[in-house]
Protein backbone atom coordinates (compact mmCIF):
# COMPACT_ATOMS: atom_id res chain seq x y z
CA UNK A 1 0.00 0.00 0.00
CA UNK A 2 1.32 3.57 -0.44
CA UNK A 3 2.03 5.92 2.10
CA UNK A 4 0.28 8.73 1.86
CA UNK A 5 2.07 12.44 1.29
CA UNK A 6 2.01 15.33 4.21
CA UNK A 7 2.58 18.54 3.13
CA UNK A 8 3.44 21.52 5.64
CA UNK A 9 3.12 25.09 4.69
CA UNK A 10 4.58 27.75 6.47
CA UNK A 11 2.77 31.23 6.42
CA UNK A 12 2.32 34.23 8.76
CA UNK A 13 -0.36 36.09 9.91
CA UNK A 14 1.16 38.77 9.79
CA UNK A 15 0.23 40.19 6.55
CA UNK A 16 -2.79 38.83 4.57
CA UNK A 17 -0.57 37.66 1.35
CA UNK A 18 1.13 34.96 2.89
CA UNK A 19 -1.96 33.51 3.97
CA UNK A 20 -3.86 33.74 0.91
CA UNK A 21 -0.76 32.41 -1.32
CA UNK A 22 -0.78 29.52 1.67
CA UNK A 23 -4.68 28.50 1.08
CA UNK A 24 -3.89 28.85 -2.96
CA UNK A 25 -0.98 26.74 -2.55
CA UNK A 26 -3.27 24.12 -0.46
CA UNK A 27 -5.82 24.06 -2.68
CA UNK A 28 -3.56 23.50 -5.88
CA UNK A 29 -2.44 20.39 -3.92
CA UNK A 30 -6.13 19.06 -3.14
CA UNK A 31 -6.66 19.25 -6.35
CA UNK A 32 -3.75 17.30 -7.95
CA UNK A 33 -3.71 14.51 -5.32
CA UNK A 34 -5.56 12.20 -3.34
CA UNK A 35 -5.09 10.83 0.05
CA UNK A 36 -2.57 13.23 1.22
CA UNK A 37 -2.12 15.10 5.08
CA UNK A 38 -1.49 18.63 4.40
CA UNK A 39 -0.45 20.56 7.83
CA UNK A 40 -0.21 24.31 7.68
CA UNK A 41 1.30 26.66 10.35
CA UNK A 42 1.19 30.12 11.17
CA UNK A 43 4.69 30.42 12.35
CA UNK A 44 3.82 33.69 14.43
CA UNK A 45 0.89 32.13 16.02
CA UNK A 46 2.07 28.27 16.33
CA UNK A 47 5.64 28.63 16.80
CA UNK A 48 6.49 32.17 18.01
CA UNK A 49 3.29 32.49 20.14
CA UNK A 50 2.41 34.88 22.92
CA UNK A 51 3.74 37.61 23.45
CA UNK A 52 5.97 38.32 20.55
CA UNK A 53 4.13 36.44 17.78
CA UNK A 54 0.51 38.00 18.65
CA UNK A 55 1.87 41.20 19.39
CA UNK A 56 3.73 41.28 16.10
CA UNK A 57 0.80 39.29 13.94
CA UNK A 58 -1.88 42.35 15.31
CA UNK A 59 0.69 45.36 14.54
CA UNK A 60 1.34 44.94 11.39
CA UNK A 61 -2.30 43.93 10.96
CA UNK A 62 -3.35 47.25 12.55
CA UNK A 63 -0.76 49.27 10.02
CA UNK A 64 -2.09 47.53 7.20
CA UNK A 65 -5.49 47.78 8.06
CA UNK A 66 -5.68 51.75 8.71
CA UNK A 67 -2.81 52.24 6.77
CA UNK A 68 -0.46 53.60 8.80
CA UNK A 69 2.85 53.21 6.62
CA UNK A 70 5.02 55.24 9.01
CA UNK A 71 4.83 51.86 11.28
CA UNK A 72 4.69 50.07 8.34
CA UNK A 73 8.15 51.51 7.85
CA UNK A 74 9.42 51.33 11.37
CA UNK A 75 7.85 47.42 11.62
CA UNK A 76 9.78 46.48 8.53
CA UNK A 77 13.13 48.12 10.04
CA UNK A 78 12.24 46.30 13.36
CA UNK A 79 12.66 42.93 11.06
CA UNK A 80 16.22 42.24 11.46
CA UNK A 81 15.69 42.17 15.49
CA UNK A 82 12.60 39.82 15.06
CA UNK A 83 14.63 37.32 12.97
CA UNK A 84 17.21 37.51 16.62
CA UNK A 85 13.72 36.47 18.61
CA UNK A 86 11.89 34.36 16.43
CA UNK A 87 14.40 32.36 15.10
CA UNK A 88 15.10 30.07 18.21
CA UNK A 89 11.38 29.72 18.47
CA UNK A 90 11.39 28.52 14.46
CA UNK A 91 13.77 26.29 14.82
CA UNK A 92 12.64 24.23 17.77
CA UNK A 93 9.47 23.82 16.61
CA UNK A 94 10.19 23.28 13.11
CA UNK A 95 12.85 20.37 13.98
CA UNK A 96 10.52 18.77 16.55
CA UNK A 97 7.46 18.60 13.92
CA UNK A 98 10.06 17.41 11.29
CA UNK A 99 10.65 14.04 13.51
CA UNK A 100 7.18 13.72 14.42
CA UNK A 101 5.49 14.02 11.14
CA UNK A 102 6.50 12.11 8.21
CA UNK A 103 6.72 15.17 5.96
CA UNK A 104 7.28 15.06 2.20
CA UNK A 105 7.96 18.58 1.09
CA UNK A 106 7.33 22.35 2.39
CA UNK A 107 6.08 25.36 0.86
CA UNK A 108 6.70 28.57 2.72
CA UNK A 109 4.83 31.73 1.94
CA UNK A 110 6.37 34.36 5.11
CA UNK A 111 9.34 36.66 5.09
CA UNK A 112 10.92 35.76 8.23
CA UNK A 113 13.55 32.89 9.79
CA UNK A 114 14.46 31.50 6.33
CA UNK A 115 17.94 30.59 7.92
CA UNK A 116 16.69 29.10 10.84
CA UNK A 117 14.20 27.18 8.41
CA UNK A 118 16.82 25.88 5.99
CA UNK A 119 19.01 24.79 9.16
CA UNK A 120 15.93 22.51 10.75
CA UNK A 121 15.80 21.14 7.64
CA UNK A 122 19.74 20.36 7.02
CA UNK A 123 19.74 19.14 10.53
CA UNK A 124 16.92 16.94 9.60
CA UNK A 125 17.92 15.47 6.29
CA UNK A 126 21.06 14.69 8.07
CA UNK A 127 20.32 12.93 10.89
CA UNK A 128 17.56 11.09 9.38
CA UNK A 129 19.41 10.49 6.07
CA UNK A 130 16.61 12.32 4.22
CA UNK A 131 16.42 14.61 1.47
CA UNK A 132 13.51 16.62 2.11
CA UNK A 133 12.90 19.88 0.07
CA UNK A 134 11.17 23.15 0.76
CA UNK A 135 9.85 26.21 -1.88
CA UNK A 136 10.04 29.45 -0.41
CA UNK A 137 6.83 31.52 -2.54
CA UNK A 138 7.50 35.06 -2.52
CA UNK A 139 4.18 36.89 -1.79
CA UNK A 140 5.85 40.63 -2.04
CA UNK A 141 7.15 42.48 -5.53
CA UNK A 142 10.73 42.00 -5.47
CA UNK A 143 10.91 46.31 -5.42
CA UNK A 144 12.72 48.34 -3.00
CA UNK A 145 10.07 48.82 -0.18
CA UNK A 146 9.72 45.21 0.03
CA UNK A 147 13.60 44.23 0.99
CA UNK A 148 12.55 43.08 4.13
CA UNK A 149 11.13 39.57 2.61
CA UNK A 150 14.60 39.49 0.88
CA UNK A 151 16.72 39.82 3.71
CA UNK A 152 16.44 36.65 4.83
CA UNK A 153 17.01 35.36 1.87
CA UNK A 154 20.21 37.16 0.84
CA UNK A 155 21.42 35.91 4.75
CA UNK A 156 21.84 32.25 3.48
CA UNK A 157 25.10 33.05 1.25
CA UNK A 158 26.82 34.26 4.34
Amino acid sequence: MKKSKTYLIITSSGGGGHLQAANAIEQEILSREQDIKIIKKDFLMDWVGFPFGNFSSSAWKFAQIYQFIYFQKIFAKLQRYAEIIFSPFVFIKLLKLLCKEEISFIYDTQCLTTRAIVLAIKIYNTKKNKDLKIQKIITDLPIKTSSHFFRSIKKLSD
